[in-house]
């Protein structure tokens, strides 16, 4: 794919934003022509701010109609391939150039010249992305006003400013897409005036219904179905533990460890053959009575078992004694939730000459009964808020609602604060680096090569472990940081070293020693 509107400026990049793009665009030609799990880890390194290679836009306040032209193809690129992390990527771009250009435009004032209030350029934005900016311009400019506020008003005022017909369409399925995007990303750590509460979620699909509906637009028919049950998916999952995305952990075994360093494989489990025997019978259980439903459309679907499906399975919580029992005695850990990007499955499609991300849900788990209830009535709630009649609901809900299945267990199983990982394979799909054997799906992947730490007593998957780290770090690392010589993981540091911390927050140890990138 090539970007063919725009000439390339010759002095292009004039800042470190734009040679950011460079190397996004060039990693993601580098992906489509070599799909693997290679290039994949390559790739969501760069897209991910909380990796050590921060986030670097130093150079020129400039903008060009070239680097609108290079977003809009990238995007376009993302929906290719489904690559919702490069999605989240431009997001983040707009609203830090967004913010940049404020703080540029007050500087001037200072100055003595103004520098006009929009960015005029913006403006040729893809609408998702457009519509992004005007939102999050709004928002930035006031700072008075939750985010959710900014979106609701700025579209509709741009929805009541437009006659053409077409022009409304183009911006109602600008804001589904926009919608769903945003549900992808990493709300908590990178954006965090995403973390909307269940009151504001309702704010924004109510919205969404509202202009379905004054558009004519049904979300029964494809591909909008598509995009609003991704959307409620994303948000209401995500949103459980006010988005919580802290430390994640996996205890595994020795052996199991050693063959992961070797055949670079991770190993899900599908989900009929879980060590436990309660799996989606929670759910059923739960509409085995349903009187707390407070719809009665609701009370009409019925309850399926999942046989298509593959977890893996993290945890919020250190791994206790009794874990490590049970899992392994080997502890891996993740400062940023970036495993569901590492663990998607790359489709093999040939016929279209495209790799296809495929989706990996991911979710808490919720192990109290009554905040289960509560969160199904409000997922119904939402579905209401459409313009469906009862038997649309009932088997809109049908659908949706097997993303739910193997997200509520067993109070007895809550000290594990479990963070579960789910993939929909498909016998007739083709896809790269996985296969499925013995009730297990086999993926090739980086996920147990480059942990952001690792915890065992072993001395030689120690060695191996402190090695993978320091092959990283050793590409990705931009600044001076902290290192852990116990557990291997690693911060951002400014100044001396004493100023950070004496501990590892992670282990304990104070084995602490200081990094100099040259």
């Amino acid at each position: 794919m090539e970007i063919c509107s725009i000439e390339k400026p010759s002095d292009w990049p004039r800042n470190n934003r734009e040679t950011n793009l460079d190397i996004i665009y060039e990693q993601v030609q580098n992906l489509i022509e070599s799909p693997n799990y290679k290039t994949k880890e390559v790739l969501f390194s760069l897209l991910d701010p909380t990796e050590m290679n921060e986030i670097n836009e130093m150079g020129e306040v400039h903008i060009c109609d070239y680097e609108i032209a290079l977003m809009n193809e990238l995007y376009q690129i993302a929906i290719s391939i489904n690559c919702v992390s490069l999605k989240s990527y431009l997001y983040g771009h707009i609203s830090r150039y967004t913010r940049l250009h404020r703080m540029y435009r007050n500087m001037s004032r200072i100055m003595g010249t103004e520098e006009p209030l929009e960015i005029s350029e913006y403006s040729g934005l893809v609408m998702p992305l457009k519509l992004f900016y005007f939102c999050y311009a709004d928002y930035d400019s006031r700072k008075n006003r939750a985010f959710v506020d900014s979106i609701v008003d700025m579209v509709k005022r741009l929805f009541s400013s437009l006659q053409d017909e077409s022009d409304k369409l183009k911006l109602v399925a600008g804001y589904n897409l926009m919608l769903q995007d945003l549900g992808f990303t990493n709300s908590n750590a990178i954006f965090p005036f995403l973390c909307f509460n269940r009151s504001e979620l309702k704010r924004l699909f109510e919205l969404s219904a509202e202009l379905n509906k004054k558009t004519g637009k049904s979300i029964i028919e494809r591909p909008l179905k598509g995009v609003i049950k991704v959307s409620l998916r994303q948000w209401i999952l995500k949103s459980r533990n006010d988005y919580d995305s802290d430390i994640l952990y996996k205890a595994i075994s020795i052996t199991n460890t050693t063959k992961a360093f070797s055949n670079h494989e991770v190993w899900m489990s599908k989900t009929t053959k879980l060590n436990d025997k309660r799996e989606q019978k929670v759910i059923r259980d739960l509409f085995n009575n349903k009187a707390w439903l407070r719809y009665d459309w609701a009370k009409k679907i019925s309850i399926r078992e999942l046989t298509d499906s593959f977890v893996c399975s993290f945890s919020k919580a250190m791994p206790s004694k009794k874990m490590q029992r049970r899992y392994g005695g080997v502890t891996f850990g993740y400062k940023s939730d970036r495993i569901a990007d590492i663990l998607s499955p790359i489709l093999n499609r040939t016929q279209v000459g495209l790799p296809y991300f495929d989706q990996v849900v991911f979710y808490d788990i919720i192990y109290d009964v009554e905040e289960a209830r509560k969160e199904l009535n409000y997922l119904c709630e939402l579905i209401d808020l459409y313009n469906l009649t009862e038997q649309e609901k009932t088997s809109f809900l049908d659908e949706l609602l097997e993303y739910w299945y193997l997200s509520f267990k067993d109070k007895k199983w809550s000290e594990e604060k479990e963070r579960r990982y789910q993939l929909f394979i498909f016998e007739d799909d083709d896809y790269y680096d996985l296969v499925v054997e013995n009730n297990f799906l086999k993926i090739k992947s980086t996920l147990y090569l480059y942990p952001d730490f690792i915890i065992t007593d072993n001395q030689p998957l120690k060695i191996k472990g402190r090695l993978r780290r320091m092959e990283k770090l050793s590409v990705t690392a931009t600044r001076n940081y902290v290192f852990c010589e116990d557990c291997f993981q690693s911060d951002f540091v400014a100044g001396c070293l004493s100023s950070f911390y004496d501990k590892c927050p992670v282990c304990g140890s104070k084995n602490i020693v200081l990094k100099q990138i040259d």
